[in-house]
C-alpha cells in the first residue's frame, strides 16, 4: 500500500472517530455470525424486515436471545400474523379492552342495570 493511501484511510478512519464523538452515535454491531437473520438496526435493537414492516427482537447486547424470540416468532410473521407474546400498541383515540368503569367502551359493551 502506498503511503498516501494508508495516510488518507487514518485521516478518513479518525474523521469518523470524531464524528462520532461530537454526535454520541455507537458504531453497529457486527453480525454474531454468517447466517444470522436479523441485523442491527440504529436504534439499538435487532430487527428483521417482514412483509415490508420492520420488527425489533431486542437490544444489541443480547443478539442470542433476539434470535431466540425471531426463531419463537418467525412463522407467525411470514404468514402475516401476529405473534403470541407481541405486544401491539391501541392507536390513539381507541380505548383498551381494560376500559375504566364511565369509558364508552365499558359503558358500549356491559350489561345495563334494570330497576
Amino acid at each position: 500500500m502506498p503511503k498516501d493511501e494508508a495516510d488518507r484511510s487514518r485521516s478518513s478512519n479518525a474523521f469518523r472517530a470524531a464524528r462520532r464523538a461530537r454526535t454520541g452515535r455507537r458504531d453497529k454491531p457486527r453480525k454474531p455470525f454468517c447466517d444470522f437473520p436479523l441485523f442491527p438496526h440504529a436504534t439499538g435493537r435487532w430487527a428483521k424486515k417482514t412483509r415490508g414492516k420492520f420488527v425489533f427482537f431486542g437490544p444489541w447486547d443480547d443478539p442470542f436471545g433476539a434470535l431466540e424470540r425471531y426463531t419463537s416468532q418467525r412463522d407467525a410473521l411470514h404468514a402475516g400474523l401476529v405473534p403470541r407474546g407481541a405486544i401491539k400498541a391501541a392507536p390513539r383515540g381507541v380505548p383498551t379492552s381494560g376500559a375504566e368503569e364511565g369509558s364508552a367502551a365499558a359503558r358500549a359493551g356491559g350489561e345495563e342495570e334494570r330497576p
